[in-house]
C-alpha cells in the first residue's frame, strides 16, 4: 500500500515506469481518503513530497557546480546567461522529469487529505466528562467506536528551550480497557468505575470523543481525537 522510500532512484530509472508507480500509489491514497482513512497515508505522502523537494534542490545545487560558459546577459531578469559545457546525464534528466511530474500531483493529493481531515475534525464532538481538574496533562480519553467505548490513558509532554523560543508538544496514549456502549455505561459511570479501580487519580481529567460518522478507529478516530484534545487545551 505505501510507497517505498527509495522508489524514485531504484532501478530501472524510466519516466513511464516511475509515473506509473506514482499514479498507482496516488490512486490508492485517494481511495483511503474517500473512505475517511487519513493515517498513516497523509503523513507518508507528506514525507515523500518533502523528500522530492529536497532531492530537487540538491540536484539543482549539484548542477550549479558544473562549469558553464558566459554567453550573454538577460536584461529583463538582470542576470548573466550561462551555457553548460557538459552533457546532462540521461538518468538525471529522467529523475528531474519524474520530480517535476510528481510534486504538483502530490501537493494536490495533500490538499485533498488536509481538507478531508479538517472536515472530520469539525464533525468530532469533544466533551469533558465531569469536572476538569487544574492539572490536565494526563488523564483519560474515551472513544465511542461502534458498540464499544474504548478507554485510553493520555499524557501530554511539552519540551521547551531555555528561552522558550520554541516548544514541542505531543500526546501519547495507552489503551486501558473497553466498556459496552449501552445506557448503563454512560461516560460518567465509566469514569466512576475507573476511579474506583485506580484511586491514585481521585479526579482525573477525562474527555470523551464521539463522531456521527463511522470512522476507522486506528486510521482516523484515535489520531483525530488526539488532535482535538490538543487543540482544546492550550497548555
Amino acid at each position: 500500500m505505501l510507497l517505498d522510500r527509495n522508489w524514485l532512484t531504484q532501478p530501472r530509472i524510466d519516466f513511464e515506469l516511475k509515473t506509473y508507480i506514482l499514479l498507482g500509489y496516488l490512486q490508492r491514497v485517494a481511495r483511503k481518503f474517500a473512505e475517511n482513512r487519513i493515517y498513516p497515508y497523509h503523513k507518508h505522502l507528506k514525507q515523500h513530497h518533502e523528500n522530492l523537494l529536497l532531492l530537487r534542490n540538491s540536484q539543482q545545487n549539484m548542477l550549479d557546480e558544473f562549469p558553464a560558459k558566459l554567453t550573454g546577459f538577460d536584461w529583463k531578469k538582470m542576470e548573466w546567461v550561462r551555457h553548460a559545457d557538459w552533457e546532462h546525464p540521461p538518468h538525471l534528466s529522467a529523475i528531474q522529469s519524474v520530480i517535476d511530474f510528481a510534486i504538483p500531483r502530490m501537493e494536490k493529493m495533500l490538499r485533498e487529505g488536509e481538507e478531508r481531515r479538517e472536515s472530520l475534525l469539525k464533525d468530532l464532538d469533544l466533551m469533558p466528562v465531569g469536572l476538569l481538574p487544574l492539572y490536565r496533562k494526563e488523564g483519560y480519553l474515551f472513544l465511542r467506536s461502534g458498540t464499544q467505548v474504548k478507554v485510553y490513558n493520555y499524557h501530554l509532554s511539552v519540551l521547551r528551550n531555555s528561552r522558550e523560543e520554541w516548544q514541542y508538544q505531543s500526546i501519547r496514549t495507552h489503551y486501558v480497557t473497553s466498556y459496552p456502549g449501552n445506557f448503563y455505561y454512560t461516560f460518567e459511570n465509566i469514569k466512576s468505575d475507573l476511579i474506583r479501580k485506580d484511586q491514585s487519580m481521585p479526579n482525573p481529567a477525562t474527555y470523551a470523543v464521539c463522531s456521527s460518522l463511522k470512522l476507522s478507529h486506528k486510521e482516523t478516530l484515535l489520531p483525530l481525537a488526539k488532535q482535538a484534545l490538543w487543540c482544546a487545551n492550550s497548555w
